[in-house]
């Protein structure tokens, strides 16, 4: 009997699934187990670095963590962008607008299999 996937997992699977969809380069955001780091990591026009979180509508009130936060200010001070997602609507807003600047900035996938943006 498999396991039930927490609202949390479903949501990473998600937005994985979009990202790869739109042929977008990603990876789960903490291969050595980083405290607070952020979930995923999109690279595009910029590095996107995306937190996940259950908001309200998923009856939900769990917030940033310290450390969380402290990376959230660490990566504002870049170029790049920290995003803070809730819900699918988000994923679906910003997954759209990561695609958009690839196509805009000629960014290619290079680890995409036989697949072009």
């Amino acid at each position: 009997m498999s396991k039930k996937k927490s609202e949390k997992q479903l949501l990473e699977d998600y937005l994985k699934e979009k990202l790869d969809k739109k042929n977008i380069f990603n990876f789960h955001g903490n291969p050595k187990n980083l405290k607070g780091f952020p979930d995923r990591v999109v690279f595009a026009e910029i590095v996107y670095y995306i937190e996940l979180k259950l908001g309200k509508e998923n009856e939900s009130y769990y917030e940033q963590t310290p450390m969380q936060n402290k990376w959230e200010k660490q990566i504002k001070q870049t170029p790049n962008k920290y995003l803070l997602l809730s819900n699918r609507e988000d994923i679906d807003r910003w997954v759209e607008i990561i695609y958009e600047n690839c196509l805009l900035n000629g960014i290619q996938n290079f680890f995409a299999h036989n697949k072009k943006i």
